[in-house]
C-alpha cells in the first residue's frame, strides 16, 4: 500500500530492470560496506525513471550513477537495444555493474555460464541448491517456463513476487504472494502479460 515507483519494469523498447534484496553476510562482501540513507532521490523513482528514458544499457548506467542514491540493492538490468544484461550492486555509497563474465561474488561454488547473470540468495556451499546447479542442464536453452518453475521454484527465492520479462516479445509472467496467506510468490502459477495488446 502506498508504494510510489517502480519495482519492477520493462519499456516499450525492452530496457527493463528488477530488483532482489542485498544482505551482506560479511564485511567481505564488497568493496566497502553498503549504506543506505533517506537523503536522495527515492530508488523506486531511480528504477522508474531509469527504464522510462534510458534508450540503451549505457544510458541506464550513466542515469543510475549520476543520481543520488538512497538503497542498498541488487538489481537486473536488460538492454534489448544493446542485446546485454548488467547485474547491479547499488547503494547509496557505490554502484557497480557486472556481466556474466566478471561478477566479482562467484565462487568455485557459484560458476560462471555464458550468456548467464545470476545472483544466488544462498552462501555455497550449503544444503540448498545454487541457482547455476538448477540452470546446467538448460543452459543455452533457457525458456520463461524454466525461469518460473526451475529457477524460481526449487530456488525458493522470490516470496513477494516473481516476475519473468521477455522484452523482444514484449511479454512478462508474473506472480505475487497471496495476500492474507503464507504462500510465497514462487508457489504460485505465474499470470501472462501480452504488452503488445497494450503498446500496440
Amino acid at each position: 500500500m502506498g508504494l510510489v515507483g517502480s519495482l519492477t519494469a520493462m519499456s516499450k523498447i525492452g530496457i527493463s530492470i528488477g530488483e532482489k534484496v542485498m544482505w551482506p553476510r560479511s564485511p567481505n562482501d564488497f568493496p566497502v560496506p553498503p549504506v543506505y540513507t533517506y537523503v536522495g532521490k527515492p530508488w523506486m523513482f531511480v528504477l522508474r525513471d531509469t527504464v522510462q528514458f534510458s534508450n540503451n544499457v549505457e544510458e541506464a548506467e550513466q542515469m543510475m550513477s549520476g543520481t543520488k542514491r538512497t538503497m542498498m540493492i541488487h538489481l537486473g538490468l536488460g538492454s534489448l537495444p544493446d542485446k546485454t544484461f548488467r547485474g547491479v550492486d547499488y547503494a547509496a555509497n557505490f554502484i557497480s555493474f557486472f556481466d556474466d563474465s566478471n561478477y566479482t561474488h562467484y565462487s568455485g561454488s557459484h560458476p560462471k555460464f555464458d550468456g548467464v547473470f545470476y545472483l544466488d540468495k544462498h552462501p555455497q556451499p550449503s544444503g540448498d541448491m545454487c541457482i547455476a546447479t538448477i540452470t546446467t542442464a538448460q543452459h543455452g536453452k533457457i525458456t520463461p517456463e524454466t525461469m518460473f518453475r526451475d529457477i524460481a521454484g526449487y530456488h525458493e527465492t522470490g516470496n513477494a513476487q516473481v516476475i519473468v520479462m521477455d522484452p523482444e516479445g514484449q511479454q512478462i509472467w508474473g506472480s505475487w504472494s497471496q495476500y492474507g496467506a503464507p504462500i510465497n510468490a514462487y508457489e504460485r502459477s505465474p499470470i501472462h502479460i501480452d504488452l503488445k495488446q497494450f503498446w500496440g
